[in-house]
């Protein structure tokens, strides 16, 4: 099996696809019930290009005070619109954390990066890209880190929004995260998966 050097500089074994990635962990990670993936606490995200940071919309380049309000102003307009027709949509929400998880799931520019319960997912998420670039799933266990009492720990926001089938069908969860957390999270993520992308599973 060939290496890859990730933005870390360390080498990590580099998968001939996502579905060998997704066979070399699936036993260690998986869980049969979507409350036994919740309990173990394992968190999930792919990245289609692996050289891609763990930013959130909100601050992705380029970036700077200006472009951050304007993102900021066009998320609260979405939002304001999805209040003004909550009874309508079906949307019973109250903390400001839901809405914005909502907004984030439906595109736009905020400071949640998502994650699922489900390994699935995230590699479904990890894969539409061309042939042979380097895609990337990353495997955080939450709860351990909370246990380990890591300093500056994003968030998680894991809300039971089931008021929007799409988030709960993908088992989706949120860390609010500032500008500077791509570093944590990196080291955080103690597991990840690289492969190279390709446009069949065989």
């Amino acid at each position: 099996m060939q290496n890859f050097v990730a933005p870390d500089n360390r080498k990590y074994p580099l998968f001939e696809s996502v579905k060998e990635a997704l066979d070399a962990f699936m036993s260690a990670y998986s869980s049969n019930t979507v409350e036994r993936r919740r309990q173990r606490g394992w968190l999930f995200r792919g990245q289609a290009n692996a050289n891609w940071d763990l930013v959130p919309s909100a601050y992705r380049a380029p970036y700077d005070d200006d472009i951050l309000r304007q993102r900021r102003k066009r998320t609260q307009e979405f939002i304001g619109a999805l209040q003004r027709n909550a009874p309508r949509l079906g949307l019973d929400l109250t903390a400001d954390r839901e809405w914005m998880a909502v907004a984030q799931h439906y595109g736009f520019p905020t400071e949640f990066l998502d994650f699922s319960y489900n390994a699935e997912v995230a590699a479904y998420f990890a894969t539409p890209s061309k042939d042979g670039e380097i895609g990337v799933l990353y495997c955080l266990n939450y709860a351990y880190a909370e246990e380990l009492a890591i300093d500056h720990l994003p968030p998680l926001i894991n809300e039971d929004l089931k008021c929007v089938p799409r988030i709960v069908s993908q088992e989706g969860v949120f860390l609010r995260c500032g500008p500077g957390s791509a570093p944590l999270l990196m080291e955080t993520c103690t597991d990840r998966f690289y492969f190279r992308q390709r446009s069949t599973l065989a």
